[in-house]
């Protein structure tokens, strides 16, 4: 596992966002890394290309590069032959919007798992609706789950993902503290 530190930095493009994960993911390759787990809220960065959207209308900003941001992983974990948990998007769904988190494994597939506890700010400052469902991912290193953020702190998902055979639980997080 290759655990990078990430700094969100300001940017005035989607290629200036990819060439900072780019590297990250590089490095991980450069160490034989058979994963690399990204922060939650991975793309927030990409709201300094957007200046002056907030709440649900930034969240419908950052889902609008949903269709780069799983294209661009998916290509570099193939690339890098890397399996990338790209943190997680906010990603438009049938009802409105969720905090997704994506597996992008170096067979070039694409699994995801969206945010079961959406937390108070997300759910009035973002307008993010929760997931229901707990996925188990195959992956060539064993099966995996993951808990975006507060889902780890319930301890009900984990546990029904380890009965359906999850060895690895990864948890993208953003936090205060």
């Amino acid at each position: 596992l290759f655990r990078s530190q990430y700094e969100l930095r300001e940017v005035t493009r989607f290629e200036d966002f990819a060439a900072q994960c780019r590297y990250f993911v590089e490095a991980a390759a450069g160490y034989r890394a058979d994963f690399v787990l990204f922060p939650e809220m991975l793309t927030h960065q990409l709201l300094s290309a957007t200046p002056g959207k907030s709440g649900a209308s930034a969240a419908k900003a950052l889902a609008a590069h949903t269709d780069r941001y799983v294209k661009f992983f998916a290509e570099l974990a193939v690339k890098a032959q890397v399996n990338v948990i790209a943190g997680s998007h906010f990603t438009a769904v049938k009802d409105g919007t969720q905090n997704i988190a994506y597996l992008f494994r170096r067979d070039g597939s694409v699994g995801k798992q969206p945010k079961i506890h959406v937390t108070p700010s997300e759910k009035q400052g973002w307008s993010i609706l929760p997931g229901d469902a707990i996925e188990v991912f195959d992956t060539d290193k064993g099966k995996i789950a993951i808990q975006i953020c507060y889902d780890i702190e319930f301890p009900e998902p984990t546990r029904l993902a380890v009965e359906r055979g999850a060895k690895i639980v990864f948890v993208p997080f953003c936090t205060d503290d």
